[in-house]
């Protein structure tokens, strides 16, 4: 039982590590695309 359980830890550790780092990956592209698009927004202004 205690085997089950430790398992069962290790697996809902892994998924909470899996989740985090979905989560700073999506946060980086996000600021990469918004960091792109004022770029491109200061170059239609300049032209």
């Amino acid at each position: 039982m205690s085997i089950l359980i430790n398992l069962l830890c290790i697996l809902v550790f892994l998924l909470v590590i899996f989740i985090i780092k979905k989560t700073i990956y999506c946060i980086n592209a996000r600021k990469a695309l918004l960091s792109k698009i004022t770029s491109w927004k200061k170059l239609a202004y300049e032209e």
